[in-house]
């Protein structure tokens, strides 16, 4: 049967030329007419064994199919012809006929079409996949463009929230600015207030006396502690180990003597503590700043000597100026270990047994007690000196502290020299009275015999001569006065009542 092209979604026919398309026609126009001129011209002729056959024309078409043909196409026996008995039966085998022309085998317009209707087919296929395509393209874009859309409302959200944000920041930092200031005036008015109560609670900067006495008082003691309980050494030991520290003089006519060993020791460490933190040496409070500012202090104190207005005009700059810079600076911790360990590696070949963490531990208590005494005495608005030789030769219980001494009647004694020297005070806490002076903190000294000081400087312990007329009160014994000009009897700072520096 020859297949007909099928009306797909009414789409043309996409493939094939204008020429094919008419050839095509044509010959299919051509097989039927022959097939309708064959079937109407045909005539049934009965053969020898009583079958009808077909006529001469129908025999000699090449395109001829026997009825049976497709049922049977291996049988070499004609087909059997109905007899034409009548004209209905003579239209129904041509009817035949046109059918089994219509059954035969396809032809090469069939495969035309056939190829037309493949080309139809694919392309109907790419143009379903292509809709496919594009359908999922649509609901590709829909979908991002919903995503864009709802990213556009949170970036809108966030920009809004942002705005919020931003004002609000503005708002704190106006009402915060406005706080500051109130603080200010809250601030300024504290103050005049407390200017207002100050003559009646006291200034809180204000340092008792007997507060900077006990302070000075526990630097000495502790200073004379390591002396006596933890550093033992021999006279070649104390002129080699303390003559960078101390007077060539002193050492040349104390250091033979055993019993000269604490005091000349106590004086030693005093002199390395007067340098380095009094005299401001090193940068132990302030950095560079407090450094320079105490050496300037003190050469104008020294310069201001007596006169009240200039002592005034330094009051009130000290004590401002040290305020500030121990708020803004400060101690420093470093360089205060840094001087307690080099103080304990100049002793520590000549530490007693067992005292090495005690010498230690001390060594650390002297700077610390050092520097707070000084930024004490920095910041108040009296003014204190630092004194020594100054005080004079001569033995005065006001201002002097005895240490050690050989002489029988301490009024007719000479200073031998200083063991540590005093704190003198000029004005007022507050900073008032630069007329008036006071000796807050005594000088140690040892006192020897004038005559014995001025005459036999080299002998003064190890001589038995000791008698004189500006010492002897009453007749005393040859062999009295030889003991008590021993050594053993020289008063030490463990026996003697005057050795402590606790007032």
């Amino acid at each position: 049967m020859v297949p007909r092209l099928r009306d797909r979604n009414s789409m043309p026919i996409l493939h094939g030329s204008d020429a094919e398309d008419g050839m095509a026609s044509d010959h299919s126009s051509e097989v039927q007419l022959s097939s309708v001129k064959k079937a109407a011209t045909q005539v049934t002729v009965k053969s020898g064994n009583g079958k009808k056959r077909g006529s001469d024309d129908e025999l000699n078409d090449g395109n001829y199919v026997p009825t049976n043909a497709q049922s049977s196409p291996t049988t070499d026996k004609a087909p059997m012809a109905t007899k034409p008995s009548s004209r209905n039966k003579r239209a129904k085998t041509m009817t035949i006929q046109r059918a089994s022309n219509t059954q035969q085998g396809p032809g090469p317009a069939d495969n035309i079409i056939m190829w037309f209707q493949n080309k139809v087919d694919e392309a109907d296929d790419r143009v379903r996949q292509m809709e496919q395509q594009l359908a999922k393209a649509k609901e590709m874009e829909l979908k991002f463009k919903h995503q864009a859309q709802a990213s556009n409302n949170e970036t809108m959200a966030q920009a809004s929230k942002f705005a919020a944000l931003k004002r609000d920041k503005d708002e704190a930092d106006g009402k915060a600015k406005e706080w500051e200031e109130q603080v200010d005036q809250w601030r300024d008015r504290f103050y005049e207030v407390c200017d207002q109560i100050k003559p009646d609670y006291g200034d809180p900067d204000k340092v008792t006396d007997d507060f900077i006495s006990s302070k000075w008082g526990q630097l000495d003691y502790t200073i004379q502690y390591i002396a006596c309980n933890c550093i033992d050494m021999t006279p070649e030991q104390v002129a080699e180990a303390l003559s960078d520290v101390m007077p060539a003089d002193v050492l040349a006519k104390n250091a033979a003597k055993p019993v000269m060993m604490v005091p000349l020791v106590s004086k030693a460490i005093w002199r390395i503590v007067y340098g380095s933190v009094f005299h401001c040496g090193k940068n132990f409070w302030g950095g560079e700043v407090g450094t320079n500012f105490i050496t300037m202090l003190n050469k104008m104190i020294a310069s201001a000597e007596g006169n009240e207005q200039h002592l005034h005009l330094i009051s009130r700059m000290k004590y401002k100026a040290a305020k500030d810079i121990d708020m803004e600076i400060g101690t420093d911790k470093a360089a205060i270990e840094q001087a307690a360990n080099r103080l304990i590696d100049r002793f520590s070949a000549f530490v007693r047994p067992g005292r090495e963490q005690d010498l230690k531990e001390q060594a650390q208590r002297i700077f610390r007690k050092a520097v707070k005494l000084l930024v004490i005495i920095t910041r108040s608005r009296a003014i204190f000196s630092i004194v020594g030789k100054a005080l004079g030769d001569t033995y005065n219980p006001s201002t002097m502290m005895l240490k050690l001494t050989d002489a029988f009647e301490i009024e007719d004694a000479a200073v031998n020299f200083f063991t540590g020297p005093g704190l003198k005070k000029t004005g007022t806490a507050d900073g008032a009275k630069f007329g008036a002076q006071m000796m807050l903190c005594k000088a140690g000294v040892v006192l020897s015999c004038k005559s014995k000081a001025q005459n036999q400087p080299e002998k003064a312990l190890s001589s038995p001569k000791i008698k004189s007329p500006r010492i002897k009160k009453e007749p005393i014994s040859p062999r009295f006065a030889k003991g008590l000009n021993s050594p053993k009897n020289l008063t030490s700072p463990k026996d003697n009542k005057f050795s402590t520096t606790e007032e």
